[in-house]
């Protein structure tokens, strides 16, 4: 991830997202393997990359974001490293795949009552319904 070519950051960013996630139907991830890539800066550098101006990178970065999410401890690291924002702003992307990554990172953030409201302070509700407006129907993903 730490490349200097943008396409390969997102390649990394994708089989990052992939690594960690052990059953895909039942959001189930390897918690060894979310904590090694927070341990390791991991967080902080997906974050970054979700700044990329690079839509596809945003949404790579946002799903593993979002993935490595599930884990508590690597949530409460997503949070305390300014990833509520992060995801809040790019919930508000016109670019419905990158809105719906962000989305699916905000929901994982938002399951322990610790960052709710962190969430709606940093616009991520509004972000949220104005995702319902935006898309109303045929996206049940961004839903």
């Amino acid at each position: 991830m730490q490349s200097t070519q943008e396409d390969v950051q997102e390649r990394a960013a994708t089989g990052l997202a992939t690594f960690i996630v052990v059953d895909d139907e039942n959001a189930s991830i390897d918690c060894g393997r979310a904590e090694a890539v927070m341990r390791d800066g991991g967080i902080r550098i997906l974050l970054e990359l979700a700044k990329s101006w690079r839509e596809g990178l945003q949404s790579e970065a946002a799903k593993a974001i979002a993935n490595l999410s599930v884990n508590a401890k690597v949530a409460k690291a997503v949070a305390e490293e300014g990833g509520i924002s992060v995801l809040a702003g790019l919930a508000k992307s016109m670019n419905r795949l990158v809105a719906e990554e962000a989305a699916g990172g905000l929901w994982n953030l938002s399951v322990g009552e610790e960052h709710k409201n962190a969430i709606a302070q940093a616009g991520g509700v509004n972000a949220l319904v104005d995702l319902i407006f935006r898309w109303p129907t045929g996206c049940d993903g961004v839903l």
